[in-house]
């Protein structure tokens, strides 16, 4: 197994408390989320919230919202061979498309995010 790094860097504009942005990863993003770095740009807002989806489902890997730089770990609910969920049992979300980061009520500035993926 191996970890790659993606970064992407999200240029919010707009008003400081309603800067909105989004940037796509250059190229495709395979693999187990195993962890994302966000690291804000200058007096970020309190309630800004930065969210990674996988552009081809849409599906919401994780969404963090505040102000503070550092790492998170995303899990998903895991699920049984019918579907349903599993009630207390997580995995590691995977993404397999280009990655999708978007930044809201945030201040007009640089988001950067970086995202370990393992691979196999």
């Amino acid at each position: 197994m191996a970890i790659r790094t993606h970064t992407i860097t999200v240029d919010a504009t707009g008003a400081n408390g309603a800067a909105i942005g989004t940037s796509i990863s250059s190229q495709p993003v395979n693999g187990v989320v195993r962890g994302i770095h966000i690291t804000y740009g200058t007096s970020p807002n309190a309630n800004t919230v930065v969210t990674l989806r996988d552009r081809g489902t849409g599906s919401t890997i994780v969404a963090v919202t505040g102000n503070t730089a550092g790492w998170f770990y995303p899990l998903a609910e895991a699920h049984d061979n019918a579907g349903a969920g599993i009630t207390g049992e997580y995995v590691a979300p995977v993404i397999d498309d280009l990655a999708t980061v978007g930044v809201a009520t945030a201040n007009a500035g640089t988001i950067t995010v970086k995202l370990l993926v393992e691979t196999s």
